[in-house]
């Protein structure tokens, strides 16, 4: 299924969506409702003889400060950024190279939020279940009496 790089003409609101090729004349603008067009700095298909060359698209909606791209090449070493006046935009060669950067991201994605739910379960204080319900119950026949 491919991204679509798409624009609204009325709002001009920019998005990119994962859509199938006859869906992509159904899609909507999340902000006013209008009807989406593909952008131009989509991947688009040039002929070169007998066979087709892909070129390469930055995407914009990823972008981010230049100095976060050495944590990024970690979690994501295919990546290839370009990067201009302190901002750092991801470049995608084709859309092969797309999906095995946003499967790299995803993994890293998995792979941070699993450290943070270990972090968070490290912080909580272990509680002797048991010790506890039998002091309610004991207060609880205590109070009854």
């Amino acid at each position: 299924m491919p991204c679509y790089d798409l624009i609204c003409p009325a709002c001009k609101v920019r998005s990119e969506r994962f859509a199938r090729s006859q869906e992509r004349e159904a899609l909507r603008c999340e902000t006013c409702g209008g009807a989406l067009e593909t952008h131009p700095d989509q991947f688009a298909n040039v002929g070169i003889g007998s066979g087709y060359k892909r070129q390469e698209r930055a995407s914009r909606t990823m972008a981010f400060q230049a100095e976060g791209v050495d944590e990024v090449r970690k979690d994501c070493p295919s990546m290839d950024f370009k990067i201009q006046d302190g901002e750092a935009v991801p470049v995608f060669h084709s859309d092969a190279h797309h999906r095995k950067c946003l499967k790299e991201m995803n993994a890293a994605g998995s792979r941070y939020r699993d450290q943070a739910k270990a972090a968070r379960e490290a912080k909580r204080p272990k509680v002797n279940k048991t010790k506890k319900v039998k002091e309610w119950l004991s207060k609880l026949q205590a109070s009854r009496r």
